[in-house]
């Protein structure tokens, strides 16, 4: 479950990791999916932005 605290730490510092959220199916779901929209990008999706390797290829 997710607390206030949490939500209050992501507004404050965009991110926060939430161990133990998902399990490996739903990761490995996730994980496909990901990989399915990077073989099948949108013509509008920004590959020649510099930090696009780094962040979905990492």
């Amino acid at each position: 479950m997710i607390i206030g605290a949490v939500v209050d730490r992501f507004q404050r510092d965009g991110a926060h990791c939430i161990r133990q959220l998902i399990d490996a199916h739903q990761l490995a779901e996730l994980r496909a999916g990901i990989e399915l929209n990077l073989a099948h990008l949108s013509p509008r999706a920004p590959m020649d932005h510099p930090l696009f390797p780094i962040l979905w290829r990492a």
